[in-house]
């Protein structure tokens, strides 16, 4: 801060800036740049003083010094000759065939640029537009133009950074910002900061391109392997595809077949014939229906994607399914245990003791209900059941079932996408059926792929399945 006793002042004869201990005892040209005042150079007698000298104003003021340290680093810059350049960082970018960024990044260390016909707010034009560099001097080694700013408290903003870049102007901004105050106490170590120590960044910089075609170089360099790699791969995942596909020829052919929607709908209605054909086992569950409801009930004659994955009329598989996971669910469930509902202090307090047994009776249904998931289910009747040629071929093949439609198995690589959306996979088709009792309030679902009967649920379809094995 310019108050009483700073080290900084300006000659009034050569408009330098000025340290206290290089002037001569009694300096009496010192002035203050801000207000012009005259300054009292505040250095006689260094050898027997003993209070450290100063300079300081004629009169009472509250200028500050930014401007002084400003044009000080400026003419440190423009008299030694020499400044130490940034870190400059090289990056080169490339896609690979797959559209992933490969990256190099390559650093040059900050170097040291000999300096020639420097020149303190020289005003350079552009097109109508100008600027006036700190300092504008010549590199030696490169011969190119060189601009140096000075940053103490504001920062080559982003309008003059683009001015530099346009003009292809080399710029070094050195940052004074955070100086330590006790530079200013010693010229020497305020140059040395000035022209080595403190931080610096390239505004514009066209010494190092090299280095970017080489970053840039060794970037293209690892796009083109991984581009390689993946065309390698592609060829080694088609080769395998179509051996795959070449190994299982009996598989695509029955999806082929499978997903013409003449072929399905001829299955729909065979199936639907079988009904009144006497020795299939569609006949047989029909006949066992009539009996006990008087006909086909709606419930377990639900049209639903998939339904071809079993090789008989819906209602065979979804009787089934009904009776396991609603009708058996709902017979375990109001089974009493031998235990007596027990309700807790807190809830008889909170909710009176009829609440309280209510919501322990709830719980104890949901303790005693099974919970079915449509793996389980598909577990438990898959041997009564049989199967369409493609489901059970498909399993074969892939040597599981499959539980969901999303992600198609290693073990199906040759299977195209379509293909496998087409495939019948009979857990899937007994999800969805469980979706409609879900709509229907009959069943909720319990935490994970698991659903239940709740307490209060209106069975459209009732019959005893105390002697069902499950």
């Amino acid at each position: 801060m310019i108050k009483e006793g700073f080290k900084l002042g300006l000659d009034s004869r050569s408009g330098r800036v000025v340290h206290i201990d290089q002037v001569d005892e009694g300096f009496e040209y010192g002035v203050c740049p801000d207000c012009t005042s005259p300054l009292v150079a505040s250095n006689r007698n260094p050898e027997a003083r003993k209070k450290v000298t100063y300079f300081r104003h004629k009169a009472e003021s509250n200028c500050q010094s930014e401007t002084l340290i400003h044009l000080w680093a400026k003419q440190v810059v423009a008299s030694k000759g020499e400044v130490l350049g940034a870190e400059y960082k090289a990056v080169g970018k490339v896609k690979d065939l797959a559209r992933k960024f490969h990256y190099t990044e390559l650093v040059q260390a900050p170097e040291r640029l000999s300096l020639v016909n420097a020149e303190l707010e020289k005003r350079l034009t552009h097109g109508s537009e100008f600027k006036t560099p700190d300092v504008l001097c010549e590199m030696v080694d490169s011969g190119l133009p060189l601009a140096v700013e000075v940053f103490v408290n504001n920062a080559v903003n982003d309008r003059k950074a683009s001015f530099f870049v346009d003009q292809q102007l080399d710029c070094l901004e050195i940052d004074l910002s955070s100086m330590p105050p006790n530079l200013i106490e010693s010229p020497a170590a305020f140059e040395k900061y000035v022209i080595y120590d403190a931080p610096r960044i390239w505004v514009y910089c066209s010494l190092y391109r090299g280095l970017e075609e080489e970053a840039q170089c060794e970037a293209n360099k690892k796009a083109e392997l991984a581009s390689q790699s993946i065309v390698s791969n592609k060829d080694h995942k088609r080769r395998i595809k179509l051996q795959w596909r070449e190994d299982n020829l009996k598989l695509i052919k029955l999806v082929e077949v499978y997903s013409q929607p003449d072929n399905q709908k001829r299955v729909v209605s065979l199936y639907h014939s079988h009904l009144d054909k006497t020795g299939t086992l569609s006949n047989s569950y029909k006949r066992w229906l009539d009996s006990n409801f008087g006909g086909l009930p709606d419930i377990i004659n639900i049209p639903l994607k998939g339904e071809l994955c079993f090789n008989c009329h819906r209602s065979v598989w979804q009787w089934e399914v009904y009776q396991r996971v609603v009708l058996y669910t709902h017979y375990k469930s109001t089974q009493r245990s031998n235990k007596p509902v027990k309700t807790t202090y807190f809830a008889r307090v909170l909710a009176g003791s009829d609440a309280a047994y209510d919501i322990a009776e709830e719980q104890d249904w949901y303790d005693r209900a099974p919970k079915w998931s449509p793996k389980s289910l598909y577990e438990s009747i898959k041997d009564l059941i049989p199967q369409n040629k493609i489901s059970s071929e498909a399993e074969r093949v892939a040597g599981e079932a499959f539980n969901t439609e999303k992600d198609k198995p290693d073990s199906l690589a040759g299977l195209k996408h379509k293909e496998w959306q087409e495939l019948p996979k009979p857990i899937c088709t007994i999800r969805r059926y469980i979706k409609e009792l879900l709509k229907l309030g009959i069943l909720e679902v319990f935490p994970g792929d698991t659903y239940v009967v709740p307490p209060n649920a209106h069975l459209p379809l009732i019959y005893d399945v105390s002697n069902l094995k499950v």
